[in-house]
């Protein structure tokens, strides 16, 4: 009986030190890169993004995009393991974001004419889509995060 009484007792007292006595709401902080996407506003001047893309051929893409107020883009990439080693290739172009129809959509257009569009998540990264402008489906990494 004893032990049944100091359990209780001790159950009792976990619960009610875990109360909240005085109604307090408490409101966790979680991250969620599926949320609202930015406006075209807050993506320009300037924005850095850097990180691998999937790559056919080789073991990844480093890739170093530069979003500038302008509309234009500098893009810098390079082949991770690639039979020539260090051979870093920088081309240029212009982008628009589609605000209208898919939000946060970024179509880009390299002055060879070649095309490649990105996601916006937030202010702080960027999901490479294929030519459909549908997310890739592959177990590699699709994103650039913002320096």
């Amino acid at each position: 009986m004893k032990k049944v009484l100091l359990f209780a007792f001790t159950a009792w007292t976990i619960v009610s030190c875990d109360s909240n006595s005085k109604n307090q709401v408490v409101v966790y902080d979680t991250i969620n890169v599926d949320t609202a996407l930015i406006k075209l506003d807050l993506i320009a001047p300037d924005k850095n993004f850097s990180g691998i893309l999937p790559c056919k051929d080789c073991d990844g893409i480093n890739v170093y995009l530069t979003l500038h107020l302008d509309s234009t883009f500098n893009y810098t990439e390079s082949k991770i393991n690639d039979t020539i080693q260090n051979e870093m290739s920088e081309k240029t172009g212009s982008y628009s974001i589609d605000s209208d129809k898919d939000a946060g959509l970024i179509k880009m257009k390299f002055t060879d004419g070649s095309k490649l569009y990105f996601q916006l998540y937030g202010d702080t990264a960027l999901q490479l889509l294929n030519s459909q402008m549908k997310e890739l489906t592959t177990d590699q990494n699709t994103f650039l995060k913002r320096n």
